[in-house]
Parts: structure tokens; C-alpha cells; sequence
């Protein structure tokens, strides 16, 4: 393992800089998220569903890489808040297809203009190479952990 630089106190780490701007971003949007129904950990549901309508639970666990039980839940949550709706599978009964309804459609609509305005206020002050340089290192930061993951996963099979 790389040693951190010394000159770097303990929140300056990449670590506490990514939660302390994940948490300001949600802090940022929850109201007005919230005023929509949304929670925003409910947001990629969401907007994944917006792409591919009539997922199965499986299918969005499997893009959004979470747990299928925490989408179960999200989805109950959001069918509850009137969002989405499922229905039964023609060819396969045991598998639900989420679907987004009217009310669902609309949020979405808001929530595209909410991210776009976070999304520009993220943005500001940072040239466009900067902001491409940026992608390129959360890119490499997730693959890492996506690899370090997979090695934990391997050494506890063998």
C-alpha cells in the first residue's frame, strides 16, 4: 500500500472529501427532492427506470449494483408515494415489471431540472479539461474499489 502523503491532514483525504461532498449534495437537494416525494437515494431507481421501463427488480439491482432487497424496499416506497407501479411479467408471473406512473414521469422531469442546476453549480469555477480530468479520476477511483472488491470476494472463496 502507497503511503499518504504527509502533508495531507486527516480530512483532506480523498476519503473525507467524497463524503463531506456527497453529504453536502444531498443536504443540498433534499428539499427539494423532498417536495417531489423523493428521497434521494431513491433518485438512481428513478432515473434508471426513466431509461428502461418495465425493468424487473433483478434487472435494476443488477445496473444500479445494489442489493436486490434494497430496491425491493425502494420500490415499495416509491409505489406507496404514488411514483411507480408494478406489474406482473406476461411470460413469467413470478417476475415484477416497475414502471414509472404519471405522477412518476413528472417527478422525473423536475428531478432532470434539479440535477441539471446541481450539476452546473458543481461545475463552476473548473475549465472543461478540469472537469474531464475529474470524470477521469472518479472513473479510476470506482473501478479501483469495483477490483479491490472483486480480490476480497475471490480470497473468500477459496
Amino acid at each position: 500500500m502507497e503511503k499518504m502523503d504527509s502533508c495531507f491532514r486527516k480530512d483532506d483525504t480523498i476519503q473525507f472529501l467524497l463524503m463531506k461532498l456527497f453529504h453536502r449534495f444531498t443536504t443540498n437537494g433534499f428539499d427539494q427532492f423532498r417536495e417531489l416525494g423523493v428521497h434521494p437515494r431513491q433518485l438512481p431507481v428513478l432515473k434508471r427506470l426513466s431509461e428502461r421501463e418495465g425493468a424487473s427488480q433483478r434487472e435494476l439491482a443488477d445496473l444500479l449494483y445494489i442489493k436486490p432487497s434494497t430496491v425491493t424496499v425502494t420500490i415499495q416506497r416509491l409505489e406507496k408515494a404514488g411514483l411507480v407501479r408494478r406489474s406482473a411479467d406476461e411470460a413469467d408471473m413470478r417476475i415484477s415489471r416497475i414502471y414509472l406512473t404519471e405522477q412518476g414521469r413528472e417527478a422525473v422531469k423536475s428531478l432532470h431540472n434539479i440535477s441539471d442546476e446541481m450539476e452546473k453549480t458543481l461545475r463552476t469555477g473548473f475549465s472543461e479539461s478540469e472537469i474531464c480530468l475529474l470524470r477521469r479520476f472518479l472513473q479510476q477511483m470506482t473501478e479501483n474499489l469495483e477490483q479491490a472488491q472483486r480480490q476480497e470476494e475471490s480470497r473468500g472463496h477459496d
